[in-house]
């Protein structure tokens, strides 16, 4: 039933802590009984520039995880994640999945290096 579903998570970013890149987020709340439409995992996909984001896409999940917070990188492969597009799900204990909640990582900016010689005017 695709009525009933969890709710998805929430504040969905990017962290960078200690040397290291996280996307973190919020469970989704929860009421004071338990639900079985309660967030019980997470899914989490990544996709490259140029890549159209598409949860039915198996290959595309880097992590099932019970946690709000997954390391995405080093410091020294930061760069990597630069452009690329993460999308967050809830599932709850029947494997339903939630709505997707987007998050692009910014690319970074590169200043064109001048040329050897050139002069302002």
């Amino acid at each position: 039933d695709r009525t009933r579903r969890p709710a998805a998570p929430e504040g969905v970013r990017l962290v960078k802590e200690d040397g290291k890149l996280f996307i973190d987020w919020e469970a989704p709340a929860a009421g004071p009984r338990q639900r079985d439409t309660d967030a019980v995992r997470y899914v989490v996909y990544e996709f490259y520039p140029g890549e159209r984001p598409d949860t039915e896409l198996a290959e595309a999940i880097i992590a099932l995880t019970p946690y709000t917070r997954l390391r995405v990188a080093d410091a020294d492969a930061a760069q990597t994640v630069e452009g690329n597009t993460y999308i967050v799900t809830a599932l709850d204990r029947m494997n339903r999945e939630s709505e997707p909640v987007k998050l692009t990582s910014r690319p970074r900016r590169c200043s064109r290096p001048s040329s050897p010689g050139a002069t302002a005017r």
